[in-house]
Formats: structure tokens, C-alpha cells, sequence
């Protein structure tokens, strides 16, 4: 509002003089003589003003279009840079779009006109050979990744990209040397450190792998899971390693032996009442009433225990819990009241597990009829790859089918699958679904 006034002010002003000063010529035209090169010109003050006028416009004029002509070149670069800046915002668009749906080749076609509207040769030539990842383009990505090691300033990126090319190139000793130089170089870097203890892992070393993962701080909750396996692998205490994590069923499964070999039957109850619920893993209630069992009474004290912490556990829909305790009543020859949690499971949602359990129930009680599920065909649930799909009936830190690491998991687990497959699906960090994923 202050400047508005101002300009009003300045305006007024200006005009006020203005006029002031046509006032004063009309009421004074005056005469003017001028001799030029014996030419004789008289006119009034008007007059000269007007010409005066003619020639400062004049002036302005030429010195305009000079000024034009020598900025030409600046304003032709400047207008330029501003269409590419618009051409390279639009395409810089269709690249998320493309990397989105994952098709390589409007990728490159859409990375190449960045390059060419940018001048930036780092993103180019890096989203270049992700894309030659991407194709299994070996031999392109190599080429790339040499133009990409003549940047200034990259180090860091080239490094990790150099790992990925190795690897996916089979060349598992020379990125193992590699991992080694920059694990050293760098010995809080968590990429570098993971990627080689999930070598030494495939290699089923697991104290190295424990160990390289052990030094990194600041690591992620699948990281930790990762960590207290291979804890337990590698011959270390199952008490330590739940205090890592409990989110691991061989974790959990090994702690309880533990307590029981122990004699701690309390304690082992309290494991499975901590994790059940996020576990849901028939095979640990097993563990729990078998295992390291010295006396048939020992069965029933377990059961009494265990039952406690089941029942209240217990939801409508929760079937794994209900056959849980189906299976420990039978242990403990409770067979009645085992027979009336597995009647609680919809016998449409029975699988080979509760067939099982149904037959065993059947030769034990005599002259009671249980009605027999309508389908017979349901199969029991497996431990499955998060990566390939890939079902076994055992539980491994590896996949047998894909070579992932960590990334087998019960279905029944509450536990949301992990996208932790090949090392470049985390070169960008990037969870996009397109990426090509390095078995680790």
C-alpha cells in the first residue's frame, strides 16, 4: 500500500512539471535563432522542444536496437535454456511414469533427452546403466559404468554400482575382494557390510557373516531378525540372540529348548506368550510339549501351562491357536478336550494338519462319532520365499530356489513380507516394483 502511494506521489509530481513547463513556454514562446554552416534557422520554444523531443526519442531508438543486437546472442541462450528447463521438466515426468510401469526402453529414451536438455551426464549415465541392469545388459552397464567412473565427485555411488556389476556378472570372489577393501575404507557403512555377510551367508559362514553385520550400528528391524539367526547358526546363545530379535521363529524355537533343557518350564511358556501372536507357528507348541520331556506327568504340566497362555489367545478366527491347543490336549491324552478344538475350526478351513489330528482322535475315542470335514484337500501351509514364491516344508535362512536371503517366511506370521532380494533392487534405495533384484 506504502509503494502504491508513492508512485501517486512521483506521478503527481512529475505532471506537476510538466505542465508547469508548457504552461510557461506557451505564455513565453520566445524566439530562437541558430546559425549552422551558414544556414539560417529561426523558430520559437516550442518549436526547439519539440525537436529536442524528436531527438532524444531518436536516440533512445538506436541505442535500443544496438543494444538488441549485441545482447542477441545472451537472449537467444537464455530463451533456449528456458525450453529445455520446460522440455526437460516434462520429461523428467514421463521418466517417473516409465519407471513406474517399468518399460526400459521409454526410460532410456526419456534419460537420454534429460542428458540432452540438461547437460547433467551423472543422472544420465547412472539411470542409463540401472536401465542396462535392468535389460541384463552386462555389457552395456560395464561401458557405463566407465563413463561413470571419469565423473568427478561420485565415488561413493560408483563403488556400490561396481558391487551389483560384479555380482551380476557371477564374479562373486572379485566383489567379495571389492565388499572386504570398502568394508574396511568404511566401517560403519551398513550397504557394504550387508552385501558381504550375505556372500559369507550363501557360503553358510555364518561367524563371518554374523561378524560383518555385528560391527553396524543403527540397523534396520529385518536387519536385526538377519542378525539373531545368524547368531544361532553360528553356534552363539539363543538367549542372546532373542534379545536381538523375537521376531524369528528359529530364534524363538531355540530359546524355548533352551529353558526346557534347563528345566525352566515357566520360562519357556513366557517365550511362546510373548511371540504367539505374532508367530503363529504350530511347530513351537510341539517343541514346548516334547521336547526334553522326562516323565509322562511332565506332558500334563505342560499342558496346564501352556493352555493358560493359548486360551487367552483365543479369537473367533484365530484357527492356528485353536489347533494349538487341540494338538497339546492330545499330547497330554486330553483327547476330549482336544477334540473340542479342532470342532471349534470351521471344518471347511481344515487342512492336512487337523485331518491329522482328527484321524489320531479318532482311534482314541471309542463309540464317538466326529463329523468328518466336507473337504479333504486342503493343504497344510508352507514356509514361503517373499521373493520368488517359492514353498518348502523347512524353514532356511536361504532360498533353495532363488538364493534369497532372510526372506522366508510362515504365512500365518503376522509379520508383512520384506522386499530384500538382489543387492541393485537397493543400489537407488528404491522399493519400485520394476527394479531387477541381485539374489544376496
Amino acid at each position: 500500500m506504502g509503494q502504491i502511494l508513492i508512485k501517486i506521489i512521483k506521478l503527481f509530481i512529475f505532471i506537476l512539471i510538466f505542465s508547469s513547463m508548457v504552461v510557461w513556454i506557451s505564455d513565453n514562446p520566445g524566439n530562437v535563432e541558430i546559425t549552422l554552416s551558414n544556414y539560417f534557422v529561426q523558430t520559437n520554444m516550442l518549436g526547439i522542444t519539440f525537436v529536442l523531443i524528436l531527438i532524444v526519442i531518436f536516440t533512445l531508438l538506436i541505442s535500443g536496437l544496438f543494444g538488441t543486437i549485441k545482447n542477441f546472442p545472451k537472449t537467444f541462450k537464455l530463451n533456449r535454456k528456458a525450453k529445455y528447463l520446460l522440455l526437460a521438466n516434462e520429461s523428467l515426468d514421463r521418466l517417473a511414469e516409465n519407471i513406474l510401469l517399468g518399460d526400459s526402453e521409454k526410460i532410456e529414451k526419456e534419460t537420454r533427452k534429460v542428458r540432452k536438455y540438461l547437460k547433467n551426464d551423472f543422472f544420465s549415465v547412472f539411470m542409463l546403466f540401472n536401465n542396462c541392469l535392468i535389460n541384463n545388459d552386462l555389457k552395456g552397464a560395464q561401458q557405463y559404468l566407465s563413463i561413470l567412473q571419469t565423473l568427478p565427485h561420485n565415488k561413493y555411488v560408483i563403488d556400490r554400482a561396481s558391487v551389483i556389476l560384479l555380482y551380476k556378472s557371477k564374479k562373486t570372489e572379485d566383489a567379495k575382494k571389492l565388499l572386504l577393501k570398502l568394508c574396511e575404507a568404511k566401517p560403519q557403512d551398513l550397504w557394504f557390510h550387508e552385501k558381504l555377510s550375505k556372500i559369507y551367508a550363501l557360503e553358510r559362514d555364518w561367524k563371518k557373516a554374523f561378524k560383518l553385520i555385528n560391527n553396524v550400528r543403527n540397523i534396520s528391524d529385518d536387519l536385526q531378525d538377519y542378525k539373531a539367526q545368524l547368531l544361532v547358526l553360528s553356534g552363539g546363545k539363543s538367549t542372546d540372540a532373542i534379545n536381538l530379535s523375537n521376531n524369528s521363529i528359529l530364534v524363538v524355537d531355540e530359546t524355548i529348548k533352551y529353558y526346557l533343557n534347563e528345566s525352566n518350564i515357566k520360562k519357556a511358556s513366557e517365550i511362546i506368550d510373548k511371540t504367539w501372536d505374532k508367530l503363529m507357528y504350530l511347530d513351537l507348541i510341539k517343541t514346548f510339549m516334547i521336547s526334553n520331556v522326562k516323565q509322562e506327568k511332565e506332558k500334563l504340566m505342560r499342558y496346564k501351562l501352556i493352555s493358560k497362555v493359548l486360551r487367552k489367545k483365543m479369537k473367533a478366527n484365530s484357527n492356528e491357536t485353536k489347533l494349538a491347543l487341540a494338538y497339546a490336549s492330545s499330547v497330554a491324552s486330553i483327547w476330549g478336550e482336544s477334540q473340542s478344538y479342532l470342532d471349534k475350526i470351521d471344518k471347511d478351513e481344515w487342512d492336512e494338519r487337523m485331518i491329522e489330528l482328527f484321524k489320531n482322535i479318532s482311534k482314541e475315542i471309542k463309540g464317538l462319532k466326529i463329523s468328518e470335514p466336507k473337504r479333504l484337500f486342503v493343504t497344510q501351509p508352507k514356509w514361503t520365499c517373499s521373493v520368488c514364491k517359492f514353498q518348502d516344508n523347512k524353514w532356511s535362512l536361504i532360498c533353495a530356489n532363488c538364493n534369497s536371503i532372510n526372506s522366508i517366511l510362515w504365512p500365518k506370521s503376522s509379520k508383512l513380507p520384506r522386499n530384500n532380494s538382489e543387492l541393485f533392487n537397493e543400489l537407488l534405495q528404491n522399493p519400485l516394483r520394476h527394479l531387477p533384484k541381485m539374489k544376496s
